[in-house]
């Protein structure tokens, strides 16, 4: 993968937000899994992860970030995510720091634009993670409930999408 595919995708999905909630434009959730996949953060390729329950997951790769309210559930079911929103550091020491915060896009019902958001700037940070070092850098500061956050909100963005047609 290209360092710049990130910053494209991110760029691609600003554009296309309001076509993407209202239904007329498909989010590709593939893409979403590729860019992950190729930041080599997991063991395994992360569509091996969405049938785990939530403590499948937090006792075989979670860096414990997120909030688990009950253990038991598919790990795609998870209301919280994990929002990418911040990055800094010192590139000649190679320390990258990202900051996060936690989003529940499950209120009462599903909140397509809370995970829209989530992906968009993730993968806007990323982006301009990648344009300044190489991605084996950014799998070694990243955190992996942050990048499984992407992962999850992609998924649950392309349910979303296919149950309402």
């Amino acid at each position: 993968m290209q360092q710049g595919e990130i910053a494209k995708l991110a760029d691609w999905l600003e554009a296309h937000k309001t076509g993407i909630a209202d239904r007329s434009t498909k989010l590709d959730k593939k893409q979403i899994f590729k860019i992950i996949d190729a930041l080599k953060i997991f063991q395994q390729p992360i569509i091996t992860y969405f049938d785990m329950t939530e403590d499948q997951y937090d006792q075989a790769e979670s860096d414990h970030k997120f909030t688990i309210e009950e253990g038991r559930h598919k790990l795609t079911e998870i209301k919280d995510r994990i929002m990418i929103n911040h990055l800094d550091g010192t590139l000649t020491s190679g320390e990258l720091n990202f900051t996060y915060n936690h989003e529940t896009s499950i209120k009462d019902t599903y909140q397509v634009k809370v995970d829209l958001n989530i992906l968009t700037y993730g993968l806007e940070v990323l982006g301009a993670a990648a344009a300044i070092v190489d991605l084996a850098e950014i799998k070694q500061h990243l955190s992996k409930d942050a990048a499984m956050s992407l992962a999850i909100a992609a998924y649950a963005i392309d349910a979303w999408q296919k149950r309402q047609q």
